[in-house]
């Protein structure tokens, strides 16, 4: 009876034993899991906020060059090419090309500062208003040239060195951003 016992006793102990490893073994997965969770999750972040910073270079110089594009259409200095071509309602649907660019850098600008961190996010923001700001000097400008109007070349200078200032600063922060993440 005392062998029976004792293999009860080491039978009992080795199902014990076997339900404790399995239990740690449980816990360790389940926290494997969640690492892999949120390294998964960082990389999606970094992978989209790198995406959005890409989309808001790339919306600031479409909307920069439509304007600038607008605005020589509107003083008349098209290529020669162009020229001849270059009817009133060409320069409407340039300007209103410059106003879609502007909504489009809007939209940009808002998932920027959704997916960055504070800083980045305000810096994101502060370009968008830069290149709008002279968006907006380059089409007072331009329609001050077809009124007679004079034309605010100060006004326009100071908006286009802002705007690239901004991005200068936006550029900075979102690959310091991006390494560090």
């Amino acid at each position: 009876m005392d062998a029976g016992l004792a293999a009860v006793i080491a039978g009992a102990a080795g199902a014990g034993g076997a339900a404790l490893a399995a239990f740690g073994t449980s816990i360790g997965l389940l926290r494997q899991a969640k690492m892999q969770g949120s390294q998964a999750h960082h990389q999606w972040l970094r992978d989209h906020q790198q995406r959005a910073y890409e989309e808001l270079l790339v919306a600031t110089d479409r909307t920069t060059h439509s304007c600038v594009d607008a605005m020589k259409a509107v003083r008349g200095e098209l290529t020669p090419e162009r020229r001849a071509s270059a009817l009133r309602e060409e320069t409407v649907i340039l300007v209103e090309d410059v106003r879609a660019q502007s909504r489009a850098l809007r939209a940009v600008g808002q998932r920027v500062a959704l997916l960055a961190d504070d800083e980045t996010g305000a810096l994101g923001i502060a370009l968008c208003e830069r290149v709008l700001n002279f968006v907006d000097a380059s089409l007072d400008s331009g329609l001050g040239a077809i009124r007679s109007e004079p034309v605010t070349e100060e006004r326009l200078e100071h908006a286009k060195v802002a705007a690239g200032v901004a991005r200068s600063r936006f550029i900075e922060q979102a690959s310091q951003a991006l390494r560090t993440l």
